[in-house]
């Protein structure tokens, strides 16, 4: 009888080392396929969103270009520099008709917010909101400021006040490559 329930005992032992052994291979192996399905999402999704960044840096640097492009633009910018209150109203209008058929095409694109910023932070023109001007960006768009410290683009996905979003901003030179205005897009 003894003998009997030793191999009793015996025998249920290997089958609870047995199955903890599969069930242990089992675990391991769920989660090794997990982790290669998660790595390859994730690897799909960096290369998205690697596509999506590329994409905008390109319709950013295109509308930058073809606005500094444009002589008329650079004209009403550098004028605005040195224009009374009065004077920048009738720039600032000029520049809104000059660019708002570009801007309504930029909109498809994705592109919200076309700015023209002054080298003191001082907001130009927002194609967005164009009756919204004049007021000191330097203590709430710490991008701004740094392109007008550094001359140098800046792009980064940033926290507006009603949205998120990936933002580029440049300097913009005049004739004798001095700065002027920033454009941010």
């Amino acid at each position: 009888m003894k003998k009997k329930i030793l191999v009793i005992l015996f025998f249920v032992f290997i089958f609870f080392t047995f199955n903890g052994i599969v069930y242990f291979i089992t675990e391991l192996d769920k989660k090794d396929r997990i982790k290669k399905a998660l790595d390859s999402h994730i690897s799909r999704l960096k290369t998205h969103y690697e596509i999506i960044i590329h994409d905008q840096e390109l319709n950013a640097d295109s509308v930058y270009k073809t606005t500094i492009d444009k002589k008329h633009v650079i004209d009403i910018l550098t004028k605005a520099l040195k224009a009374t209150k009065e004077q920048k109203a009738v720039l600032r209008e000029q520049l809104l008709n000059y660019l708002l058929h570009k801007y309504e095409i930029m909109k498809d694109r994705g592109v919200l917010q076309y700015h023209f910023i002054s080298p003191e932070n001082i907001c130009f023109l927002r194609m967005h909101k164009f009756n919204k001007f004049d007021d000191n960006l330097s203590d709430t768009r710490a991008d701004i400021k740094y392109v007008n410290l550094h001359k140098t683009i800046i792009r980064g996905f940033e926290q507006g006040r009603t949205s998120h979003g990936f933002r580029n901003v440049y300097p913009v030179y005049g004739k004798n490559n001095d700065l002027m205005k920033n454009l941010g897009v």
